[in-house]
């Protein structure tokens, strides 16, 4: 039995398509069981990683666990709420999978996890966190998070990390780097100077379960980038398969703190959390380079085309909405 953390999520449901198409059994927590439709070979405990209550029943006869349970956001109102599921969460899952002697733990980590360089050579598994205002407090919880699976591996669990970049793909819509598409056919019209690294949601699902079957086990990272593309080449991409103008307009530094201040007003007000923030724009405005080659030569990993991931992800859009 696997038992897979945060398989109703934008990562976690093609992590969970990915195990069922290799036929495996799979367990997932979910806070309402009720929403969720059967699905053949999936077993459902409700509750999430602060319940300890439902972790113990979730880890019965478990052997290998997939933990992707995480908030992903740049709102200061959300920052408690990071610590909790993101570093909290991620320690009850070790305590939890050290005591169940798991024969091995996966944890989806993030490219925040490694400290903002900016125009650095590269960017990888070797990086050291380094305190700077670039770093997010999504990007310290991730940080906090590794930090209890290498207590847990210092204490005997069998364990390995990856850290994707900025994952692109089909579903959820409204909220993460999906978003995005969303945005620019709506009429996006600003982009930031800044590039990242991105790679297909597709990609970091094969990955994932390449990881739980490999020999790693003692805590090594592994950087999960296809590509590091600038915001501008991304958005023209996105644009060009949807058919729509890019966005064309680079404002300035201040202005575009400025814009964050503002949707985080805007965000409390309305409490919807926003998807600009001061944090987002920071980081944006920098050149940054990831090197994801270590798991395609240690396992042979091929990466799809950031073109390829974002024409089909377009593709799959228009088709959503009616076009």
């Amino acid at each position: 039995m696997i038992l897979l953390t945060g398989g109703t999520g934008f990562l976690g449901h093609y992590i969970l398509q990915a195990l069922l198409q290799q036929g495996e059994k799979v367990r997932i927590l979910v806070r309402n069981p009720s929403k969720i439709k059967p699905i053949a070979g999936v077993e459902l405990v409700e509750g999430d990683v602060l319940d300890t209550v439902s972790l113990e029943k979730a880890f019965e006869d478990v052997d290998k666990v997939i933990h992707a349970a995480a908030i992903v956001s740049f709102w200061p109102r959300r920052r408690e709420e990071l610590k909790a599921i993101n570093v909290d969460g991620t320690a009850n899952m070790v305590d939890f999978a050290l005591e169940a002697d798991v024969k091995k733990f996966v944890h989806v980590s993030s490219i925040a996890a490694l400290g903002r360089i900016p125009n650095a050579a590269k960017i990888d598994e070797n990086s050291k966190w380094i305190k700077s205002n670039l770093n997010s407090a999504y990007g310290r919880s991730k940080y906090l998070a590794e930090l209890e699976v290498y207590r847990g591996v210092e204490e005997g669990l069998k364990a390995v990390m990856c850290n994707p970049g900025v994952i692109l793909g089909a579903g959820h819509w409204d909220i993460g780097s999906p978003k995005l598409i969303t945005s620019v056919y709506e009429g996006l019209k600003y982009y930031t100077p800044g590039q990242t690294g991105f790679v297909s949601v597709e990609d970091v699902a094969r990955a994932c379960i390449a990881l739980m079957e490999s020999k790693f086990e003692n805590g090594e990272r592994f950087v999960l980038v296809g590509e590091n593309v600038l915001y501008k080449q991304l958005f023209e991409m996105i644009a060009k398969n949807l058919g729509v103008k890019a966005p064309h307009i680079c404002p300035p530094a201040f202005l575009t703190g400025l814009v964050g201040r503002m949707n985080e007003i805007l965000g409390n007000l309305r409490n919807k959390e926003p998807l600009i923030t001061r944090e987002s724009t920071r980081s944006s405005r920098h050149i940054f380079n990831y090197d994801g080659t270590k798991i395609c030569r240690e396992l042979g990993f091929k990466y799809t085309p950031i073109a390829d991931c974002i024409q089909s992800t377009c593709t799959q859009f228009l088709k959503e909405h009616g076009h």
